[in-house]
């Protein structure tokens, strides 16, 4: 099993998943926070880890903003790597979701806007 998820609780381990981000998160500046979180979210070889994906934006959208830490920025390449990999170590498996692959859109799917595509 990976993440912080074990074989005997899945609940309490769970929660305690969402707890152990909430402590990462705080640590750090909530933009670098967000805009790590979505780096890590559109880098193709995550594709199939949007549940992990969208349950880390959870507990981040859940913060309150004051629990931050502003002055704790990720400035260089090296600060970003090692706080998603943090991220990545903390969340909790989803065997049953996480098989799944989207079919890429390539141009099949059109939005008109003033009479253009």
């Amino acid at each position: 099993m990976t993440g912080c998820a074990s074989e005997h609780d899945y609940d309490a381990d769970f929660h305690n998943c969402g707890s152990q981000l909430y402590d990462l998160f705080s640590k750090y500046n909530a933009e670098d926070v967000a805009v790590s979180l979505d780096v890590s979210d559109l880098w193709l070889p995550n594709i199939s880890s949007q549940v992990k994906h969208q349950f880390a934006l959870g507990v981040f959208a859940e913060m309150d903003i004051e629990r931050f830490t502003p002055s704790k920025r990720l400035g260089a390449y090296d600060e970003f790597n090692e706080f998603i990999r943090a991220v990545h170590a903390i969340l909790p498996s989803f065997p049953m979701l996480e098989d799944y692959i989207p079919e890429p859109d390539w141009g099949e799917v059109r939005v008109g806007c003033k009479e253009h595509f």
